[in-house]
């Protein structure tokens, strides 16, 4: 994490929280006052970075809390070769006792930050990284990259992606040896392998053959979204081969043969979006209509978000389903995306613009 951090905030100094005048002026580019053009980037390695007067949200807290370290500065962020190696706090108390000697650190470069905020790098915990020479042209994922660094995102879990774990499994390996400019990259190699095949890995002994196939490919964790995966043996037999292996399972539940109770007992480490949570709180079927089509994607997701209407009709056992999460130690990743709007988003601005809710 130090390396990342230490390399995002050589790019951007992290502005998050800034008065204009000071962004615009640690954001001027190194070679004039010339706008950058678009498309184009514009970097600097220095061999000792110095950030002054910095606001740090460290992330430091009491273990098994939410509990944290409020944020602290000014502090200068002494960076060699990428690694932080040193954080002086200059507040008036501490800087007294430094004695009438104490001299501010310099470096190579030194960037003033006062009335920034310095914190760790962000994580993606859901994307779908896109295929180079695929519809987004041929250099698609660094476009991607950069824009997360850009972003202060310094690591993104691949939640399974038409990119193919080969391109990705190169672009990991790079941005490990910093060959690229990208963020750290945990690879989730999707479930069935190949896709539509239902075939494939639809027991438990075919689960954990396939697993171990996904690890000889360079994958560091499993992807279910959708049945033969479902099933609650194989579930529970690709977590098992999983961890054995030194790789976790985050699942798609959707509204499947699993909901939340039976892949966080199958060990699933992850479970993403929204889908399965209330259906395990339910006391009998789901509310659906006679003509619903699952494969129906407004249907699909339309109805399953309705599902938390009936849940909140049973609070007790809606958080009891919480419950078993946690005492599993399972993750919840809701995802939070609108889909109908990026569905059909002309449709939705046009309503949103005639006032309509």
């Amino acid at each position: 994490m130090l390396r990342r951090l230490a390399a995002a905030a050589s790019l951007i100094a992290w502005p998050f929280v800034a008065r204009a005048q000071t962004a615009e002026r640690i954001l001027q580019p190194a070679g004039g006052d010339d706008p950058i053009p678009m498309g184009t980037t514009k970097g600097e390695r220095v061999g000792r970075l110095v950030i002054r007067n910095a606001t740090i949200v460290s992330g430091r807290g009491t273990p098994g809390t939410n509990r944290a370290m409020p944020p602290e500065g000014p502090i200068d962020i002494v960076i060699e070769n990428g690694t932080i190696v040193n954080m002086v706090p200059v507040d008036p108390v501490n800087a007294a006792g430094y004695g009438r000697s104490f001299q501010r650190v310099t470096g190579d470069r030194v960037i003033d930050a006062t009335g920034l905020y310095v914190i760790p790098g962000l994580v993606e915990m859901h994307a779908h990284l896109p295929r180079d020479n695929g519809p987004l042209g041929a250099r698609a994922a660094d476009y991607a990259f950069r824009l997360y660094l850009g972003h202060g995102i310094t690591v993104v879990r691949d939640a399974g992606s038409d990119a193919g774990i080969q391109q990705l499994v190169v672009q990991r390996r790079q941005s490990e040896a910093n060959q690229i400019a990208a963020p750290r990259l945990m690879l989730c190699l999707r479930w069935p392998q190949p896709l539509r095949h239902w075939d494939e890995g639809n027991t438990p002994e075919k689960a954990r053959l396939m697993v171990r196939q996904f690890q000889q490919a360079g994958a560091d964790c499993i992807k279910i979204s959708k049945s033969p995966g479902h099933y609650p043996d194989v579930m529970r037999a690709a977590a098992d081969e999983g961890k054995k292996l030194g790789m976790f399972t985050m699942v798609d539940l959707k509204v499947s043969e699993s909901d939340a109770v039976v892949a966080s007992t199958a060990g699933v480490r992850s479970i993403e979006h929204w889908y399965g949570i209330p259906d395990a709180a339910l006391l009998g079927t789901q509310s659906f209509p006679p003509d619903y089509n699952y494969w129906d994607e407004l249907d699909r997701f339309r109805y399953a978000g309705l599902l938390w209407t009936e849940a909140n009709q049973h609070p007790e056992r809606l958080g009891a389903v919480l419950d078993t999460l946690l005492k599993y130690r399972t993750n919840w990743d809701p995802t939070m995306s609108v889909y109908e709007d990026n569905r059909d988003l002309e449709h939705i601005r046009a309503a949103y613009e005639k006032g309509i809710k």
